[in-house]
């Protein structure tokens, strides 16, 4: 097969999000598959690099050029599809817009999770990483102040908002939503992504993948290194996949699940209360005007 990118050439389809809600499995059972590339690099975050810098908490991530964003494709043969996944594109709708200035025929994946679950589950991966350091209802009670964070466990998890700025731009049939529940069934959800990619379903393993279990720093050290954004990308970057996974091993250490006070959960419920009815009744985010 030829090798090779054209820069011309575009990006075929984007896993935008949400985070939290299994987008590292669907990542890594696309990245398998022979008529698709996608970087080993989950969270490219190229379109959407100027608004994490302008956050706290995303303000050390390096500038990526465009030839260097397509330099990650340089392995992608002429027949293959190429792929972006990026969890921080979903909630900005000037990235949607980016994306079909870039490609108005891409495709559009989008991973869903019951909202609540997915904002206790980004809080506390945050809050074991030394991200963020205020309780849950510091970050409700207070928007204004503590915008950031309720940016990002709040807003994130209005999964019918979010869709409303990416269908404002892409037609329906290039939106593709799979629920986390779904992925107790990967045949399934690979028989979808065959379906809307239009590729071989075969081409996935048959086998199940799972990753992202729950992680934590083994030492303080290794928490003050993870708060900084360029150290927390220099692995990836300086090291090969083994011995990036052999880091990752030394850094952190399997944590078990965390402790939420009733308050703190009342509090959530009643914020996303609207977006939790719409997920748990199973809605048809695309009959939503």
């Amino acid at each position: 097969m030829e090798s090779g990118i054209d820069m011309n050439n575009k990006i075929d389809f984007f896993l935008v999000g949400a985070a939290k809600s299994c987008t590292t499995t669907l990542h890594k059972i696309l990245s398998v598959h022979p008529a698709i590339y996608v970087p080993d690099k989950k969270e490219i975050n190229y379109f959407s690099q100027d608004i994490l810098r302008s956050t706290r908490m995303f303000g050390g991530l390096p500038e990526m050029s465009e030839s260097a964003y397509y330099d990650l494709y340089a392995g992608c043969s002429t027949d293959q599809l190429k792929g972006d996944c990026s969890i921080s594109y979903l909630q900005h709708e000037v990235v949607a817009e980016r994306l079909y200035e870039h490609n108005s025929n891409a495709k559009i994946i989008i991973a869903l999770r019951n909202p609540v679950e997915r904002a206790l589950s980004h809080y506390f991966m945050d809050r074991r990483l030394g991200l963020v350091d205020i309780e849950v209802e510091e970050f409700i009670r207070d928007k204004v102040w503590f915008s950031e964070f309720y940016h990002q466990y709040i807003k994130v998890s209005q999964y019918s908002i979010n869709i409303a700025k990416y269908r404002k731009y892409f037609p329906d049939e290039n939106i593709l939503i799979i629920r986390q529940e779904w992925m107790s069934d990967q045949g399934f959800v690979r028989k979808k992504l065959a379906e809307f990619l239009k590729i071989n379903e075969e081409g996935f393993p048959a086998h199940d993948i799972y990753s992202n279990k729950r992680k934590l720093p083994r030492n303080a050290i290794f928490a003050l290194l993870y708060k900084s954004e360029k150290l927390r990308s220099l692995p990836r970057i300086l090291f090969s996949d083994r011995l990036y996974n052999f880091f990752k091993k030394l850094a952190f250490k399997a944590e078990g699940s965390p402790y939420i006070n009733p308050k703190s959960l009342d509090l959530l419920r009643k914020e996303l209360g609207d977006e939790l009815k719409k997920y748990e009744s199973n809605v048809d985010y695309f009959k939503i005007s």
